[in-house]
């Protein structure tokens, strides 16, 4: 009886930790060249010269820190792809792991 208890009390706790948060998995890496492209004052996109997954040309990056924040940068990128709940833009996100310049 105990261990039926325990385990009417566990069981919704299981359930419960298994649902979806809306998070995509952080396996999906991209690399590709592109241009960064200055989209408003403080909005940076980086556009790439090949389309990711034949659609998606134009990328939000979460992290662009300031020495590539320049307008018409060409630039070589990895990243992975990361939903972020914050970013309210039409563009896919993604987390930035490396990061080129090509040409100045």
């Amino acid at each position: 009886m105990k261990s039926r208890f325990s385990l009417a009390l566990v069981l919704p706790l299981l359930v419960v930790g298994c649902k979806d948060n809306g998070v995509q998995p952080k396996d999906d890496m991209v690399n590709f060249t592109g241009t960064v492209i200055l989209e408003s004052a403080q909005t940076y996109l980086i556009r790439s010269d090949v389309p990711y997954q034949k659609t998606v040309t134009t990328f939000y990056p979460l992290n662009l820190t300031a020495p590539y924040r320049q307008n018409g940068l060409r630039i070589r990128f990895s990243a992975n792809v990361e939903a972020d709940p914050l970013a309210m833009y039409i563009w896919l996100s993604i987390r930035l792991s490396s990061v080129e310049i090509l040409i100045r």
